[in-house]
């Protein structure tokens, strides 16, 4: 082989091993100018901004909240009753809360459940009918009531840089209640029913070095058919970010119910703090 075609080949195949060696750098850039910062976060490639903390596309988290029931409820007209006055329903329960976020770019997803059951026993202080049963004044009541939620909400980041983030909600609660009241003399009552809430709400998260600061809340107006109801759910909370996949979270989560279902008219708040460890992927 003459030799400039030697030389020729040597050159081809140098060349040829630089750009190969060169295009994953390349396909990284103009990934990241393409996608921008929300967007390379949400691919995973910067696990950590602003000091440290988690970042990354899923979220995966268990709640310990520790709420108190409290309101009041009228059935059918039949008097108002304070769930805890007349109701004993006065202890704080626990309630196990998973919880799942999935980011992708300037889009959220997030998802959580929860049951909680409280019970006690109380005096009535005033006459009133539950379930088609009257509890008069000074009769000795046991009572249960178990609240269960389910939220489904989406989201989409207007403001996302590495220290805020500013998101809008849009979404769906499912909220559902079964009450018994059992009497001394006057015997026992149940009532139940489901509330369902398209919801739209607001995230605010603010970053500071490997401590997340974050607020989020929704609610709905809703009347059709037997509901006419308003319900309103927040969080704050502030999160400790560790070992880059990790975190610890403390916060307090408020829901409010107050409306008409059926024929049984409330107004109900379930509130408290809670203890939340997470991942992130």
């Amino acid at each position: 082989m003459p030799c400039f075609h030697i030389r020729a080949l040597i050159l081809v195949l140098l060349l040829g091993a630089s750009a190969s060696a060169s295009a994953p750098d390349s396909l990284e850039l103009a990934t990241e100018e393409y996608l921008g910062d929300a967007g390379r976060r949400s691919l995973g490639t910067s696990a950590a901004t602003a000091g440290g903390g988690a970042k990354g596309w899923l979220n995966i988290r268990l709640m310990a909240w520790y709420p108190a029931l409290s309101g009041s409820g009228n059935d059918e007209g039949g008097g108002d009753y304070d769930v805890r006055d007349d109701l004993g329903l006065d202890e704080n329960e626990l309630a196990v809360v998973p919880q799942i976020t999935v980011d992708f770019w300037i889009f959220g997803f997030r998802t959580d459940y929860f049951a909680v059951e409280f019970e006690g026993d109380g005096t009535t202080q005033r006459d009133f009918t539950f379930g088609g049963i009257t509890f008069p004044a000074g009769q000795d009541v046991s009572s249960t009531v178990k609240i269960t939620a389910y939220r489904s909400l989406g989201m989409i980041s207007f403001l996302d840089t590495d220290t805020v983030r500013l998101a809008g909600i849009i979404g769906f609660n499912y909220y559902t209640y079964d009450a018994t009241i059992r009497g001394a003399t006057s015997g026992s009552a149940s009532s139940s029913g489901s509330l369902p809430f398209p919801v739209v709400g607001a995230l605010v998260q603010v970053r500071i070095w490997d401590i997340l600061l974050e607020a989020e809340g929704s609610g709905f107006a809703i009347n059709y058919g037997d509901v006419d109801a308003t319900a309103i759910d927040v969080t704050v909370s502030a999160a400790w970010n560790f070992l880059t996949f990790g975190e610890v979270r403390v916060g307090y989560r408020f829901v409010s119910i107050d409306g008409t279902v059926d024929d049984t008219t409330m107004d109900i708040r379930i509130d408290g703090f809670f203890l939340a460890v997470g991942v992130t992927f």
